[in-house]
């Protein structure tokens, strides 16, 4: 394929690197994540070429009852999330996980990119196959690209000048766009030195525009659009698509045009839509790719000059941009340059694809970054691979400022993980002295906290940092217990570079997936590292055999390398375990290890072997474990033993040998010596008494058998009536006979015990409690033995009347287990009435018997209330005191009756409070009744961390933890995190932590279970919205986390119908239809507009001089005039008409107070603002009246008939730093007054 390059794939769990090859042959599902444009489609079609055995399918075009044929062995599912729309996200999910599940015996491999994955494929797909293997598409290395100049005859040197001149690189990691830059390269750029990243997009676009597709014939009405409009009709057709996320055009234009947002005011005409199809930017009805049709959409936004509000409206929530568009904001802002300013503070990640950045930009990036993941690191999560390369850690103009911006920027006692992660991508891309420094000055503050330390330890390429890493992974003894690919990479970077001592607390504690790696890097560089190595590991096994296979490798790697070690004594540090632990380990070697595939030489160590072997006691198990499994012993190699080491003083060791090794004639060679001869007479004489004696046990046992034999046969013999059953039946249990195989006996057996039943009467003596237990449990048992040995079609015969299963029910009920075996299972399913008559009498005489009812119940699938409803009631009437003297195993069961009746709550109320308030039995059974009631009433007078994990068994059951209610959700949340969840992780810090723990059954119902199912119900919106704003920070950023998950997953269900966007472009302003409207457009002109009159022009800086001049008045009075008329431009400006608005100033209130301004909309309402300086007590957080200013403010507000209110303050004495401080505890303050909005506006700047 021309300009095909082969790429490479990262295994995102292991960090491999592979070919496409290896791809296919290493998982049966695997998945190639990468972003829009990155080569994904054009490898699958390149192996789809190549091979016969190969399909490739797009999910968009998979039809239910499409097939594969048998000879394909591989299925090459392109662009998953290509085929996403705003209704079918779950259905398209189970269609591609019924097809995967249909063909077992193929493979697949899938490309999406990487947060449709996250968010909508990966759970459902492995729930297929939690093995499939994930990959990350790797960006184009240089050579790579050099290989496509040489094949488009392009000069290396001359490209590569012209991409370092123009700041290009960042558009290297798209093949679409490296292979255009070429072209453009080639054709008409070679001079000109401003080409970007919109300039190659606008290129590749209009060639396709002005293209008639190969089938198509082109039209005259097509030659008279001219290319502008051209862009503007496939902008707004890119734009609605993308809105409304649809796949894919229709074909019915007419319907269409309509749909459509305007060009200049004006619709596009249903021919138009119709000749823009025929050219090749659309493949299928859809644009040729998902990138082009992004990059219009931002296009046409970009043609109708909307303001940033405009454009959040859009596109961003309140915690940032949708996910699903932030293509389009990226191609966006870097159309529109001025919109950096706007958006960087907003949602800096946004900038992870802009090369061409000024030096302010760059600090004004890297300071919006750090501040982001300072307070909002949730929006890190899961996009870590967005910082890869990125224009996120690119600063190059500001280089020699990036420490001092830094310092000024974070609290390096309190840096977070995020925060950190960040600091340490920017040191690998800048690595200099004094920030390294700053990174070990962080971890030096959280040194203490060992697991928490871990996890901030992050490598960079720089060898002297990962150098001093070491160090201090050493100093602090920062052992890790669990398989860590960043301890296995700083071994990897440094194994050859420091003392190997240093590395082991690295590779202490391994996984397979890095096992042979690390095997492979000691080896080459020194054979006596595997024996430090090997002996550390085994030093510091600390009883923990769970990996003996991997122990086992490791030995066999010491073995292996042994002959080239320096240090020969270290073998006895490999023996002493073999000896003393080879009995613990769960593998032996015998079982993962081959001999043709691990067959050593014994030559390399029988000196140092037999010295220890005949040295030690006990030393056989060496023999057994590691000789059998690697060696193979011939008699030459035992020959010199015997000058060496006596046989007369080493008798028991060579038999040993003889026994284990099994060598030829090695035991015709030790009988040539006397004292061994002794010995094998001795040890003969010794077998002989003890075979003796076996011999008189054997005989004695043998005649006890023949006794019993012959008192079995005289039973047997006996067996002629009814009477005679018990007493075989009770000798067979005793001595365990078998009763089937008995030929025409068991026959007669079987009759007579029919018969017995069918006489039977004593069934009424156990209904009515008189029966001696004797008997009970002769004729029970007997009677459950032949029920449950009968075919379905004999207890039919014999039981067909209700008399008679009844007979049957009363000997089964007091036999634990009896009820339910099969045949009685089946019978009863046709007495169901009767059963559930008798389940109640029974009941009400023996209380105990609910256990075995219950168990019945169970598997007849009978546990509802229409069943149950007689039971349930006949339990209700005994007394409280009689059911809580229950035994606790029939107290579980009479609570699984209760539970389906939800009138049975009082009762087990009654039950929990009498007998034990605080058993979890009780509690989960109330909460399956009503969860919300429980955690109401039971508040303070149970223990939270109880009532909490009393409802953990439900953890995988979604449908009752959806019942619970906001109030309830935030009682479990509020008090495990503010009570329990600093517990939880000090104690597994600590390492005395053990799993199913209170607290642990808390963190993982709540943190793993819990809070995950709050972003997927719409009715939690409110509480996320709410609990955002929680003091307790940990529970802060889980909660943003789910709420930016919510918003995003409100915007793929479409919250938005196309007539909202359409209101907007066309209008090119945000429709106000409630005072939230309002309330939000006058917000965000002070948030932007004004705030950069104030803070960037400084039309306020010298505001004390002059308020001088304007006659002494107050400076607040000053602002409070002029800035009127700046509101009244910025509204206008966003393109409302004059009439729209009334500002009042000074709108006088029912208590003669003046409220600042008031902002009036057409018919909708209006809005309150109130203004104030910084230095002014009322807008200073600690102050007693800033904190009595809430309510007067909310008073105002309500008095002007507002809904919403701005609290806009203004700086005109303290520094940058004190009044963001200032503003940032005001907003707290304030943070429960969702109508109030908190504004701080600097005019010292």
């Amino acid at each position: 394929m021309q300009n095909f390059i082969p790429r490479k794939y990262k295994n995102n769990t292991t960090h491999q690197i592979v070919s496409f090859d290896e791809v296919v042959q290493n998982s049966r599902i695997s998945i190639i994540l990468g972003e829009p444009a990155s080569g994904k489609t054009t490898q699958l079609k390149e192996y789809n070429d190549k091979h016969t055995n190969v399909e490739l399918i797009e999910l968009i075009a998979l039809e239910k009852d499409d097939e594969i044929e048998d000879n394909i062995k591989v299925v090459l599912l392109d662009s998953i999330d290509e085929a996403i729309t705003d209704e079918n996200s779950k259905k398209l999910n189970k269609k591609l996980s019924q097809f995967i599940k249909q063909y077992q015996d193929k493979k697949f491999i899938i490309t999406c990119r990487y947060l449709e994955w996250k968010n909508i494929f990966e759970e459902e797909l492995k729930k297929i196959d939690n093995t499939l293997a994930i990959y990350s598409i790797e960006k184009l290395s240089d050579e790579d690209i050099n290989e496509l100049l040489e094949q488009n005859q392009v000069n290396q040197d001359d490209f590569w000048e012209f991409v370092q001149i123009n700041y290009l690189d960042n558009l290297l990691e798209n093949i679409m766009i490296v292979l255009h830059l070429i072209q453009e390269f080639k054709s008409q750029y070679h001079d000109e030195t401003d080409i970007n990243y919109t300039k190659i997009y606008d290129n590749i676009i209009k060639k396709h525009i002005t293209t008639v597709g190969k089938d198509r014939e082109e039209k005259e009405e097509l030659k008279k659009l001219d290319t502008p409009k051209r862009l503007l009709i496939a902008s707004s057709l890119a734009t609605y698509l993308t809105l409304n996320s649809k796949l894919e055009i229709d074909e019915n234009f007419a319907s269409l045009s309509d749909e459509l947002y305007k060009i200049d005011n004006h619709p596009i005409a249903p021919k138009e839509l119709e000749l823009m199809v025929d050219t090749t930017l659309f493949k299928h009805n859809s644009f040729f790719h998902k990138s082009i049709q992004e990059y219009l959409a931002a296009y046409f936004i970009a043609s109708k000059e909307l303001d940033t509000q405009t454009i959040k409206k859009i596109f961003a929530h309140p915690l940032g941009f949708y996910e699903e568009f932030e293509e389009i904001v990226i191609y966006l802002t870097n159309m529109q340059s001025n919109l950096f300013d706007e958006f960087v503070a907003f949602n800096p990640m946004i900038f992870r694809r802009h090369p061409n950045l000024s030096r302010e930009r760059q600090e004004k990036l890297l300071e919006a970054m750090l501040n982001t993941l300072k307070h909002h690191q949730h929006r890190a999560w899961g996009k870590w691979e967005y910082l890869r390369d990125s224009t996120l850690l690119k600063f190059n103009l500001i280089e020699e400022d990036i420490i001092s911006i830094i310092q000024k920027s974070i609290d390096i006692s309190q840096v977070n993980h995020a925060e950190f992660t960040y600091l340490v991508n920017i040191l690998n891309q800048h690595y200099s002295i004094g920030l390294e420094d700053i990174t070990f000055e962080i971890l030096e503050h959280i040194k203490e906290d060992k697991e928490e330390c871990i996890r901030y330890i992050t490598h960079i390429d720089n060898i002297e940092y990962n150098k001093r890493l070491i160090e201090f992974i050493n100093d602090n003894k920062l052992t890790n217990k669990t398989i860590n690919f960043t301890y296995f990479k700083i071994f990897e970077t440094l194994h050859n570079q420091v003392e190997f001592e240093k590395l082991l607390i690295l590779i202490r504690y391994y996984g397979n997936n890095f096992l042979t790696s690390i095997a492979q890097t000691i080896s080459i560089v020194n054979a006596d590292n595997i024996a430090l190595w090997a002996i550390d590991v085994i030093e510091h096994l600390d009883g923990n055999f769970e990996n003996s296979d991997e122990i086992n490798f490791m030995i066999y790697t010491f073995l292996k390398n042994y002959k080239n070690m320096n240090n020969k004594e270290s073998i006895v540090g490999i023996f002493e375990f073999l000896k003393n632990d080879y009995h613990r380990l769960s593998y032996h070697f015998n079982s993962p290890f081959e001999k043709p595939n691990y067959q050593l030489e014994f030559d390399d160590i029988k000196d140092k072997f037999w010295e220890y072997y005949f040295r030690e006691n006990n030393s056989f198990l060496l023999l057994d474990s590691m000789i059998k499994s690697f060696y193979t012993i011939a008699l030459y190699d035992v020959e010199k033993l015997f000058t060496l080491y006596s046989i007369e003083g080493h008798v028991n060791k060579y038999s040993v040998i003889n026994i284990f090794l099994k060598i030829d004639n090695f035991d015709n060679r030790l009988m040539l010596n006397s004292e061994y001869q002794k010995y094998i007479e001795q040890q003969t004489t010794h077998d002989q008494k003890s075979l003796k004696r076996q011999d008189e046990s054997q005989k004695k046992y043998e005649k006890n058998e023949k006794e019993q034999e012959e008192k079995y046969q005289q039973i047997l013999h006996n067996l002629q009536t009814s009477d005679n059953i018990f007493d075989f039946y009770n000798f067979v249990v005793k001595y365990r006979y078998r009763l089937d195989g008995l030929g025409d006996r068991q026959i007669h057996f079987m009759a007579l015990i029919q018969n017995e039943f069918s006489n039977d009467e004593l069934y009424l003596e156990i209904k009515n409690n008189t029966l001696q237990e004797n008997k009970i449990y002769s004729i029970c048992y007997i009677f459950a033995y032949f029920f449950d040995t009968i075919t379905k079609d004999w207890i039919d015969k014999i039981i067909q009347t209700e008399d008679e299963y009844e007979k049957l029910f009363w000997h089964l009920i007091g036999i634990r287990n009896q009820m339910t075996i099969n045949n009685f299972v089946y019978i009863s399913q046709k007495f169901i009435p009767k059963l559930l008559k008798l389940a109640v009498e029974s009941f009400l005489k023996n209380n105990s018997c609910v256990y075995n009812l219950v168990e019945l119940f169970e598997k007849m699938n009978m546990m509802s209330l229409e069943y149950q409803q007689q039971l349930i009631i006949a339990i209700k009437t005994l007394e409280i005191k009689t059911l809580a003297n229950m035994d606790l195993v029939y107290i579980e069961r009479v609570l699984n009756l209760l539970v389906l009746d939800k009138e049975s709550y009082s009762v087990i109320q009654s039950l929990c409070n009498l007998h034990d308030k605080n058993n979890k039995y009780y509690l989960q059974t109330l909460m399956d009744i009503d969860a919300n009631r429980v955690f109401k009433e039971y508040q303070g007078s149970i223990k939270s961390n109880l009532l909490i994990s009393a409802i953990y068994r439900h953890s995988d059951d979604t449908n009752i933890l959806k019942s619970l209610n906001n109030e309830t959700i935030e009682f479990i949340l509020l008090e495990y995190y503010d009570n329990y969840e600093a517990q939880y992780v000090e104690e597994k810090g600590n390492g005395y932590f053990h799993d199913d723990t209170i607290e642990d059954r808390m963190n993982r119902l709540i943190v793993k279970t819990l809070i995950p199912l709050l972003h997927i119900d719409t009715r939690y919106m409110d509480l996320l919205q709410k609990l955002q704003h929680t003091p307790n920070k940990k529970l802060q950023i889980q909660i943003k986390y789910q709420l930016q998950q919510a918003y995003n997953l409100k915007i793929k269900n479409r919250e938005f119908g196309n007539s909202y966007y359409k209101e907007i472009l066309d209008k090119g302003i945000l429709p106000i239809n409630s005072t939230k409207d309002l309330f939000e457009l006058v917000g965000d002109i002070f948030d932007t507009d004004i705030r950069n009159w104030v803070e960037q022009e400084g039309f306020y800086r010298h505001i004390n001089e002059l308020a001088k001049k304007e006659k002494n008045v107050e400076a607040e009075k000053f602002i409070q005039t002029s800035i009127k008329s700046e509101i009244e431009k910025n509204l206008y400006k966003r393109k409302y008409e004059e009439n729209d608005f009334i500002v009042k100033r000074e709108e006088e209130l029912l208590d003669a107070k003046k409220l600042d301004f008031t902002i009036f909309y057409s018919h909708i309402g209006s809005i309150a603002i109130e203004l104030k300086l910084s230095h002014n007590s009322e807008a200073m957080p600690t102050r007693k009246e800033a904190q009595e200013y809430i309510n007067k403010l909310n008073q105002y507000v309500q008095g002007s008939q507002s809904d919403f209110g701005l609290f806009v303050i203004f700086n005109t004495q303290q520094s940058k730093e004190q009044f963001e401080e200032l503003i940032k505890e005001l907003k707290e303050l304030y943070v429960k007054e969702q109508h109030i909005q908190v504004i701080g506006l600097n005019c010292m700047i």
